[in-house]
C-alpha cells in the first residue's frame, strides 16, 4: 500500500492560496484500489477545500491504520487507511525530488 496526497490549486493563478485536496491509497504492485477480501476500496477520497500535507500513519493497538492530514485551513483530518488485511511492517520511507543543477 501506498498513501499520498494530491492538490488542486484554486482559480487560474497556481501562486494564490487555496484549492481542494484528495488522500490516495493505492495497492503498490497493480496501481489500483486496494481489494480486501470483503471489499473494494475506493482509490482516492476528498478532504475539501483546502491543501494538505503529506499523511502521517498511526497504526492503532486494533490494527487498524488511520492518516493524520494536516491542511491549510488550519485543521487536522483523520482518515481510515484502507488496508488489504495482511501485516503492516517495515520502517517508514519518505520520498522527496531532488533536482540537480546542471
Amino acid at each position: 500500500m501506498i498513501t499520498f496526497t494530491t492538490n488542486i490549486p484554486s482559480g487560474v493563478d497556481p501562486c494564490l492560496p487555496g484549492g481542494s485536496s484528495w488522500v490516495w491509497s493505492l495497492d503498490y504492485r497493480t496501481g489500483g484500489p486496494i481489494a480486501s477480501s470483503t471489499t473494494t476500496y475506493p482509490a482516492a477520497r476528498s478532504l475539501g477545500l483546502a491543501l494538505a500535507s503529506r499523511p502521517v500513519l498511526v497504526k492503532l493497538p486494533t490494527g487498524k491504520v488511520q492518516g493524520l492530514i494536516r491542511k491549510s485551513d488550519a485543521t487536522t483530518t483523520s482518515q481510515t487507511i484502507p488496508t488489504s488485511g495482511g501485516i503492516i511492517a517495515g520502517k517508514r520511507k519518505s520520498w522527496r525530488e531532488v533536482i540537480l543543477g546542471n
